[in-house]
């Protein structure tokens, strides 16, 4: 049985790490950029995670796997894998009936489709947006590999998944392009601006006010609030 839409997140564990990663980034906003804009990538990787959670047809939306091709590009390929491998496992820490062996072949798949990025990068003649496209031809093509290893009826599932996927993740990935890349079609580089820190800085704040909002509804015992409770944080 499916669990409602509001009980498949642990909200106060994402909410929690998103702050922390927040503040982490602002710090180093100044300081190390890099390291500012790594962390504002992965708030940004757990928040579009959330429709995957709802349904699986949603996962392209999640931008993490842009975020990776940029890492892999960018800073370095072991950086990139290291980058995907935790946005994959993101998925268990912030999301409730995870299956642990189809994320642990998800995470190893991620894995060497992000160690061909050099590779694709190299033979789309240093085209990022291709490369994106390339990424994720080689995921799904690996996926559907792996998956004929375990049973036609695995390798079945993931071929109707596949083709809501792929045309998806080209229309997922052009749009990010589009936000994060230049019109040469070439990344213009691992960086934030002043005005990602604030959409991140307003939305934190709204849910910090929430999770006030809950704490002052659970002693006056008035009400519940957007940001559900857990026994386990």
């Amino acid at each position: 049985m499916s669990l409602p839409i509001l009980e498949i997140i642990r909200w106060k564990r994402l909410y929690y790490f998103s702050l922390s990663a927040f503040i982490l980034s602002a710090i180093f906003f100044k300081i190390n950029p890099l390291i500012s804009a790594i962390l504002m990538f992965s708030m940004l990787s757990w928040w579009t995670l959330l429709p995957g959670r709802i349904s699986p047809y949603l996962m392209e939306i999640n931008i993490g796997d842009f975020f990776t091709v940029m890492v892999a590009l960018n800073i370095g390929v072991v950086e990139g894998v290291i980058f995907g491998f935790l946005n994959i496992w993101a998925g268990p820490i912030f999301g409730r009936a995870e299956r642990l062996q189809l994320t642990s072949r998800i995470s190893i798949v991620a894995i060497l489709a992000t160690l061909l990025v050099p590779t694709i990068y190299s033979f789309t003649n240093q085209s990022v947006l291709y490369t994106l496209y390339g990424y994720s031809i080689a995921f799904y093509t690996i996926h559907l590999t792996s998956s004929l290893m375990i049973s036609l009826r695995a390798f079945l599932n993931v071929m109707k998944f596949s083709l809501i996927a792929v045309p998806m993740a080209f229309i997922t990935n052009r749009a990010y392009f589009s936000v994060f890349g230049n019109s040469s079609t070439h990344f213009a580089g691992i960086e934030i601006g002043s005005e990602m820190m604030w959409v991140s800085g307003a939305l934190l704040t709204f849910f910090t006010i929430m999770n006030f909002r809950e704490f002052l509804a659970q002693k006056a015992n008035i009400g519940g609030s957007i940001i559900k409770s857990e026994k386990h944080i």
